[in-house]
């Protein structure tokens, strides 16, 4: 992404220090400041090489004492278990069999395997990611499951607020969607754009989404529409839902990207006096 905090602050005579060494710091404490990590998250581009690490925190699979990181679950002889029982080749689908017997809330055995049976697209969607992020298949199960019992917002409430972003934002697209079913981009949302935007782009808005503030996924979806607004103008609504499960296939999505982290975070910025953004760490 670009660099936008960085030549904000720059306006405002406030001098960058740099991100590597803000990170070291954070993570040499013992025990490790959950708030300082979640301001890092929101605030900087985070190195790939610090991401993992910073998510297994907030997401709690790692305790903020560094001295009992081995401690956690290994859940290396479910996935194990499950993909022989399954003889499953496709390692999506087995983070998805792992996730659903963890959340699934039944002790029947058929109810369990029918459960089982099922593989919705968002979850093969945000395996495959984590799969993509992750350095081994345990270690991106581990992410996938904090990823999913997190506390989110539901999807119908980040529908409502993606519409009134459109209308604050352009007015014409608004007239034209507030009149459409927008069912088709419930996904985007149950997917956290997993659906949309490849992993290397969709790193740095998870970054925001983990340290807490799923807001920003309202202004990556209006992004998104602002950018085929044209082809959204001249749709029906069998021509939109096609263009909105093909959105990749249209957009630049760093550009996308880019354009949702600036729009989320300017109006907090602007709200922010110069004291104050010099205490966020740049």
């Amino acid at each position: 992404m670009a660099n936008f905090r960085k030549n904000y602050y720059s306006t405002l005579g406030v001098r960058s220090v740099e991100v590597q060494s803000s990170l070291s710091i954070a993570l040499n404490e013992e025990p490790l400041n959950l708030v300082k990590l979640q301001k890092l998250c929101l605030w900087v581009r985070i190195p790939h090489s610090h991401r993992l690490i910073l998510w297994k925190v907030l997401l709690k699979i790692c305790s903020t004492y560094k001295s009992s990181w081995n401690l956690y679950t290994d859940y290396s002889h479910v996935l194990k278990t499950l993909q022989k029982l399954y003889d499953l080749q496709d390692n999506s689908e087995l983070l998805v069999k792992a996730i659903l017997l963890e959340i699934t809330e039944t002790k029947d055995p058929l109810k369990l395997s029918k459960a089982l049976d099922q593989s919705p697209l968002h979850y093969l969607y945000l395996a495959r990611a984590f799969i993509g992020m992750a350095t081994d298949i345990t270690d991106a199960f581990l992410l996938f499951r904090g990823f999913v019992c997190r506390q989110t917002t539901t999807v119908e409430k980040q529908i409502i607020d993606l519409l009134e972003l459109v209308k604050i934002h352009d007015l014409s697209l608004y007239q034209v969607l507030k009149v459409r079913k927008l069912d088709k981009c419930f996904m985007w949302f149950k997917s956290f754009f997993s659906n949309v935007l490849p992993v290397l782009t969709l790193e740095g808005i998870w970054d925001i989404v983990i340290a807490g503030e799923d807001s920003v996924l309202g202004f990556v979806g209006l992004s998104c529409l602002l950018s085929v607004k044209k082809r959204i103008l001249m749709s029906d609504q069998v021509e939109f839902d096609d263009l909105i499960d093909n959105i990749s296939q249209y957009i630049d999505a760093d550009a996308v990207a880019n354009t949702a982290v600036n729009l989320w975070e300017r109006p907090i910025l602007d709200r922010m006096n110069k004291d104050e953004i010099q205490t966020l760490p740049k």
